[in-house]
């Protein structure tokens, strides 16, 4: 809905709207033409409470000048077309707290209404059937179980977002601020040309004076802001980014704070910056200039690749891994290289190089810290540990002889693994070295090639 706009400012917007968002967008300017699933962007100095659906959102264009507004009203289409304010979720949607990511995204297709602003947990992401206890950990109240699949306890909850913010994979949302929105502000941020650009996420918009070219949003709470937020933000192009707690009363502070502590003492210089403010007023946001291009797309589906990438872009060289939430594998001289770990991580983060030695070989970039190949490995031979230095290249961790087929050369197993078979068949069989292929060619002549003069039988 725009109100009491000059023509041109009006046209730019609609321009922008069209251009960008054309599958969320449709414009109103009559509050009879509403219908109750309507969820209303007003823009100018029109009075909500005038309008006949559920206002999501009010940008006031006071002091702007037509490209400013533009700048702010880009941001704010591109956070709502990303299922902010899941305030947005149809009445299937809203029965469960537990949902697909898919039916997250597609909830706002389907139409508005008011929804819980309880934290919603993502069953398919979710790696607490892996092992991951992260969120259970972290959460202040106890208000987090695990019971076949993670389960949330609204009695408990303080909101404070902190489950989100140390989820790794972004398996948990908070409703009013979703991670999906944070993208697609930042998206926004960056679709509209401007002499620079800065973010505000603050828990009261009163408090912050009106900067140029200064985007505020509210949240809740600022426990959801973890690395993997802030390392996404000065990824994508921005020159600041602020996380403002007036007063330091946010539940969620410590986590916000150390997320934006560990990311920018490890960035490359002149990146961007990262603040981390308590004061009552923000009256002002020094600029730092970015030296890297924009990332112009983060993937709505896969949180980590999110992470990873920006962290790729940003990170000094060797830069330390404290506070980033990177894991790091040690193995024991018990490995096997059975393969258990390979078959079975989530996310392929081993794998096994058959060259003239077996090597197991470790991504960090790929590695969430779930634990599951620990829980997996037969052998009880693989440590999880927090990384001391960032390294996103595959390293290898472990290697042994390799026991090739004594018929056609192919890799078998480890040189451990076959003396493990054969302290468990308590002799050497002579066929444990052959492949299964080749095995059988044996069985098949043994039983079926006409015996000739000197052979054993």
């Amino acid at each position: 809905m725009l109100y009491n706009l000059k023509k041109e400012t009006e046209t730019a917007l609609i321009d922008c709207a069209n251009n960008l968002y054309p599958a969320y967008v449709r414009f109103v300017s009559d509050k009879t033409a509403l219908n109750s699933k309507d969820a209303l962007l007003i823009v100018g100095n029109g009075d909500a409470a005038n309008y006949g659906g559920p206002v999501v959102d009010h940008l006031d264009p006071d002091g702007m000048d037509t490209d400013e507004l533009l700048y702010h009203f880009c941001a704010k289409l591109g956070k709502l077309s990303r299922s902010d304010s899941i305030t947005a979720k149809t009445d299937s949607v809203a029965k469960d707290v537990n949902l697909s990511r898919r039916d997250f995204l597609a909830g706002i297709k389907n139409g508005f209404q008011v929804f819980s602003d309880f934290p919603l947990t993502f069953e398919d992401a979710c790696e607490a059937k892996y092992g991951c206890r992260k969120c259970i950990d972290a959460c202040p109240v106890g208000a987090l179980e695990f019971d076949r699949y993670l389960r949330l306890d609204n009695s408990k909850c303080i909101k404070c977002g902190i489950c989100a913010g140390v989820c790794p994979v972004g398996a948990i949302h908070m409703p009013k601020f979703s991670e999906d929105a944070f993208i697609g502000l930042l998206e926004g941020l960056n679709a509209i040309k401007a002499p620079y650009r800065a973010l505000v996420l603050t828990t009261d918009d009163r408090s912050v004076q009106r900067i140029p070219w200064v985007h505020v949003e509210m949240v809740n709470d600022i426990g959801m802001i973890g690395s993997r937020w802030v390392s996404m933000a000065l990824a994508s192009g921005i020159d600041a980014f602020v996380v403002h707690c007036p007063g330091g009363n946010c539940a969620g502070k410590d986590v916000a704070r150390a997320a934006i502590e560990s990311v920018s003492s490890t960035v490359i210089d002149g990146v961007g910056r990262a603040i981390y403010s308590e004061q009552r007023e923000i009256t002002g946001v020094e600029m730092v200039k970015g030296s890297i291009g924009q990332i112009s797309s983060f993937s709505h589906y896969d949180s980590w690749f999110n992470y990873t990438v920006s962290l790729k872009a940003i990170l000094k060289p060797e830069a330390s891994a404290n506070g980033l939430q990177i894991y790091d594998v040690s193995v024991s001289d018990s490995c096997t290289l059975c393969g258990a770990c390979v078959s079975k991580c989530p996310h392929a983060a081993f794998a096994i190089v058959p060259e003239v030695n077996a090597k197991l070989s470790f991504n960090q970039s790929l590695c969430t810290g779930c634990g599951y190949c620990v829980n997996v490995c037969p052998e009880g031979s693989i440590k999880l540990e927090r990384a001391k230095k960032v390294n996103f290249k595959a390293v290898n961790v472990f290697a042994d002889e390799l026991i090739r087929c004594a018929g056609c050369g192919k890799p078998l197993y480890t040189k451990k693994f076959y003396d493990n078979l054969v302290k468990r068949l308590g002799r050497e069989d002579p066929m444990l070295k052959y492949c299964n292929e080749c095995k059988q060619k044996i069985i098949y002549e043994r039983m079926f090639r006409k015996p000739e003069k000197g052979d054993l039988r």
